[in-house]
């Protein structure tokens, strides 16, 4: 809030109105407060005319650069109503952003193309993005390797389970058709011998009578 009550204070609000317009607070304080920071903690440097004129070209570049963006903004330090026809629009706007950069740098030698280079510096290169994506592409292969042998691996380890399981049962049906064929022999045995005695005793009697007809016909 605007300490316009006293005179000091609307007298300093009515300077500052008219020099930054109504963006005064975001345009004169901040830049101060830092600089003033940035000067006590570097205890070799001083501020001098030097700064001074670093400061003015900070003040006059934001003020013009808002005044590029609102057109009907008013204040003494906004050169764009007087410097548009000279030099254009967009060509205001880049020298603005050039004396922005140059009054940081006289500042807080702070240079925003070195910063740009370094923070490019700082990204990650292409050859490394592609390495990455090398890199990416053979483990997301291997684990789909290692998925799909996973996969073939258990499926063989049903079959074998299956095929084991299938030669248990079959087993088991060819060791009951054995004892069935040992209970069959067994159940066939007496009467084959039944038969073999029948056939044995036949066999004696038709001896017997085919001697006596023998004997009989030598008178015996």
């Amino acid at each position: 809030m605007q300490d316009t009550k006293s005179i000091i204070g609307f007298q300093l609000f009515t300077q500052l109105s008219r020099a930054f317009g109504a963006y005064y607070v975001w345009i004169f304080s901040p830049v101060l407060i830092l600089l003033s920071v940035f000067l006590l903690k570097e205890k070799n440097l001083y501020f001098n005319t030097y700064r001074a004129f670093g400061l003015l070209f900070f003040y006059v570049s934001t003020t013009t650069l808002i005044g590029w963006y609102i057109t009907d903004y008013e204040a003494i330090f906004n050169l764009y109503p007087s410097l548009e026809n000279v030099l254009g629009r967009m060509p205001l706007l880049f020298c603005n952003i050039i004396l922005l950069s140059l009054s940081l740098y006289i500042l807080f030698r702070f240079s925003v193309l070195h910063a740009s280079i370094h923070a490019t510096k700082s990204l990650p290169k292409i050859t490394d993005i592609t390495e990455t994506y090398k890199v990416e592409k053979k483990l997301a292969k291997a684990k789909k390797t290692e998925k799909y042998a996973q996969s073939k691996s258990k499926k063989l380890h049903q079959e074998e389970k299956k095929i084991a399981q299938e030669s248990s049962q079959l087993e088991k049906q060819l060791e009951a058709l054995r004892q069935e064929k040992e209970q069959l022999a067994k159940m066939k045995q007496p009467k084959q011998l039944k038969l073999e005695k029948q056939k044995n005793r036949k066999i004696e009697v038709t001896g017997k009578s085919s001697g006596g007809k023998i004997a009989s016909l030598f008178g015996v």
